[in-house]
């Protein structure tokens, strides 16, 4: 996903073979944007890297390609002026692979900070493309030292920290020697960023980002493209105004950690399952007291919005039961759910006598 810095609520997402969408705030939605294309275009539909204009939110920039093999055709760009409504294609000559290895990478695509007409495009087999005319054409770009391969990742992402542009190469051989990001202040010389990190875990760049409050650059590197054959990796920071280094592997693992715990807790299904120990559950005639309620016990998978009042009847442990779901209207709805799922760990459920 891409969010625009100046525009609250205005977002882009991009898979590797089902097109790309964009966030429409007011409705709560995410739309299409590719779904006009054709089915002789359908090797167009995987997107290989989506860009923003940070001066001009209401441009847009695709890098199209679903697979790089020689069977498969050749990527395009499309630019858009209104976010995505219409769209200009230009047809490259190179091929983009957005459902092989890598496609976890990126973005490959970046508009040029220092002039929003040029853009650069990391190829994996045809190495770094300019375009000095918004995408209408492109061109190898100059003074880029990597040389492209046919079997390797080549430019992995682009990224700008306010006037210096960084490209990470994902060829690098995993030694001391091997050079994965270069840099450049004139888009002309690319040079090895000094003191970047070496090894197996810091063989390729996957991802990075700009923290320009903290004038920092925060850069992901694995030991394979992924998403298949991973094993190890580590997480670097670079200080964009002395050239130091730092891993923070272990503060990303433990800001994920904390990411997924809050994103758990602040989810729909999360909230709507405090809702439901909050209630009182029916069991036979009884209700159950509230030192009782049962925190493991969730009907809500696949309920719709009806109130989730359980009543299980006799010899529930016996395979399957009868559940009774009360809608919001009063209509009673039966179900069945395992039994498993509506016995507590340690206080198996206790019939009312029949």
């Amino acid at each position: 996903m891409v969010f625009h810095p100046a525009v609250r609520g205005l977002a882009y997402a991009r898979t590797d073979m089902g097109g790309a969408y964009r966030w429409d705030d007011g409705a709560a939605r995410w739309i299409p944007l590719l779904d006009w294309l054709s089915q002789d275009d359908q090797n167009l539909l995987g997107v290989e890297s989506l860009a923003i204009d940070p001066a001009s939110p209401d441009r847009l920039y695709l890098a199209l390609g679903t697979y790089a093999q020689p069977w498969a055709g050749n990527g395009a760009v499309l630019r858009s002026d209104d976010r995505g409504a219409t769209w200009t294609r230009t047809d490259l000559k190179v091929k983009l692979g957005s459902n092989e290895d890598g496609r976890g990478t990126g973005e490959r695509l970046l508009v040029d900070p220092r002039d929003s007409d040029t853009l650069w495009l990391g190829t994996r087999h045809d190495g770094l493309l300019k375009s000095t005319d918004r995408g209408a054409t492109w061109s190898a770009a100059t003074g880029f030292p990597p040389a492209p391969s046919a079997s390797g990742q080549g430019v992995t992402l682009l990224v700008a920290a306010e006037r210096t542009l960084y490209a990470g190469w994902g060829d690098g051989d995993g030694t001391s020697a091997a050079v994965t990001l270069y840099s450049t202040t004139d888009g002309t010389t690319w040079v090895p960023v000094a003191g970047q990190p070496a090894g197996p875990e810091a063989k390729m760049p996957m991802r990075a980002a700009y923290d320009s409050r903290r004038q920092g650059a925060v850069r992901d590197v694995r030991q394979r493209p992924g998403p298949n054959g991973q094993s190890n990796g580590s997480v670097r920071k670079l200080a964009t105004t002395t050239g130091t280094w730092t891993d923070v592997t272990r503060e990303a693992r433990r800001l994920r950690r904390l990411r997924i715990r809050r994103g758990r807790r602040r989810s729909p299904a999360h909230r709507h399952r405090r809702r439901l120990h909050q209630q009182p559950l029916v069991v036979g005639r009884h209700p159950v007291p509230d030192h009782r309620r049962r925190p493991d016990l969730d009907l809500s998978q696949g309920l719709g919005d009806h109130r989730r009042v359980g009543v299980p009847f006799p010899e529930v442990g016996q395979g399957r039961a009868d559940v009774r779901l009360v809608d919001p209207d009063g209509r009673h709805r039966p179900v069945r759910l395992p039994a498993h799922r509506l016995r507590h760990r340690r206080h198996p459920l206790r019939h009312p006598a029949t």
